[in-house]
């Protein structure tokens, strides 16, 4: 039987059981936001990792003329952060709520520490993080197309 069969809707956590779970959930942090806070910044060197539980937030980037531009609107379920726990770069966006929000965000240090001692855990949180950037790339790639036909 294959250890990557999907148990939930939850993007990070699709694969894990109900005891991976509860793992997840002595690390896990819930954080609310209001319209226009800021949930991190460009340049930031923060590198945990969040799911939208609920609302949408704005995904803004600076353009040449020093404005910030929305370039991305983030629903329920969608990860924020994933490449950034991965690849140890600053913050490349803002990212800010959309009316009301509800974070999950799993502290960076505590999330590796139980990566590293859960080997299955960790393996399936990164199938996780893969399908996700997978899919970013491609809703970015056909936006691109549908611009530019």
């Amino acid at each position: 039987m294959s250890i990557y069969r999907q148990l939930n809707t939850n993007p990070l956590f699709k694969y894990l059981n109900e005891d991976e779970l509860k793992k997840i959930a002595e690390i896990e942090q819930s954080e609310s936001y209001k319209d226009n806070d800021p949930i991190f910044s460009l340049g930031d060197r923060n590198r945990d990792i969040m799911i939208i539980q609920k609302g949408t937030v704005a995904v803004l980037i600076i353009n040449e003329n020093g404005e910030e531009v929305n370039v991305a609107s983030l629903p329920e379920r969608e990860i924020i952060g994933e490449l950034n726990f991965v690849i140890p770069v600053r913050r490349s966006a803002n990212v800010k709520a959309i009316q009301n929000v509800e974070i999950c965000r799993l502290p960076y240090d505590k999330f590796t520490e139980l990566l590293k001692s859960e080997l299955v855990v960790a393996s399936k949180i990164f199938t996780a993080i893969n399908n996700s950037l997978a899919e970013k790339l491609m809703r970015t790639i056909n936006r691109y197309i549908e611009k530019n036909q």
